[in-house]
């Protein structure tokens, strides 16, 4: 979604490239991680019942499901099944 006006997200940049590599670099792994937690959230609302097997599997599903073809994605789950399953 891209609601923000062109100067206003001008000064976003300008205030967030002022402060230090480390705090942008931590404010990225925040987003990163809140971004985790919504499709965590997600996917335990839509099934609670939901086994630790299937929700480690369903997390990358989700992440990845436009980038791989529906024959890959398939592999790469069969692959994780099969690597719980030791």
């Amino acid at each position: 979604m891209l609601d923000t006006p062109p100067e206003i997200q001008k000064k976003q940049y300008e205030i967030f490239f002022q402060l230090p590599l480390e705090e942008r670099i931590k404010q990225g792994f925040e987003m990163i991680n809140f971004g985790l937690m919504i499709v965590e959230n997600s996917i335990k609302a839509q099934n609670p019942a939901i086994s630790a097997v299937d929700f480690k599997i369903e997390k990358p599903k989700r992440l990845y499901k436009n980038d791989f073809l529906v024959e890959e994605l398939a592999r790469i789950i069969e692959n994780f099944r099969n690597v719980e399953n030791i």
